[in-house]
């Protein structure tokens, strides 16, 4: 059941938009701030909510927020008030570089893990910063993703660990 309050899919404004020779015609569901938080609140559950309320929120008002933004700017661009090529900047892809030392990759520990992981690490030999943690852990867990050879190197400066496959020779 619904209140008289409420707006629901039957009552929402329709929005008609000309392109060329056909007019079409979009639904639009009106939801308030408070129908969205409630909402909100019912996927989450009561306990979560009550965890901390405030945070939970601010959160929704972000997620609201953004939500209207979006679809004025879907609307905008129905209506042709917007063009596709005011965000062209936006979409064009942009090359991701890795850093590279004296020839050899250089990612974190918890890159190199990562990678690992997803089945996406392909290298054979880099240079690994540990981080704060201890030698012998990393070690150890550089030898469980079948990197069994490790050594401590300067390089430019940083204090890294040199880290391959395979036996490595006198620095």
């Amino acid at each position: 059941m619904t209140d008289d309050c409420e707006i629901t899919s039957d009552d929402a404004p329709n929005e008609d938009v000309e392109d060329d020779n056909t007019t079409v015609m979009v639904e639009r569901d009106v939801v308030d701030f408070w129908q969205f938080t409630e909402y909100a609140r019912l996927s989450i559950g009561d306990d979560e909510y009550k965890s901390d309320p405030d945070f939970w929120t601010a959160h929704f008002q972000r997620d609201y927020e953004t939500i209207k933004e979006r679809l004025e700017i879907e609307r905008k661009m129905i209506s042709g008030e917007i063009e596709m090529t005011d965000f062209e900047d936006d979409l064009t892809p942009h090359q991701f570089v890795w850093e590279k030392v004296c020839g050899l990759r250089l990612l974190s520990l918890d890159q190199f893990i990562l990678e690992c992981n997803q089945g996406i690490f392909r290298e054979d030999r880099f240079y690994c910063d540990k981080g704060r943690a201890w030698m012998k852990k990393v070690a150890k867990t550089l030898d469980a993703y079948g990197f069994p050879y490790v050594r401590k190197v300067e390089v430019e400066g940083k204090l890294l660990l040199e880290v391959s496959k395979s036996p490595m020779g006198v620095v």
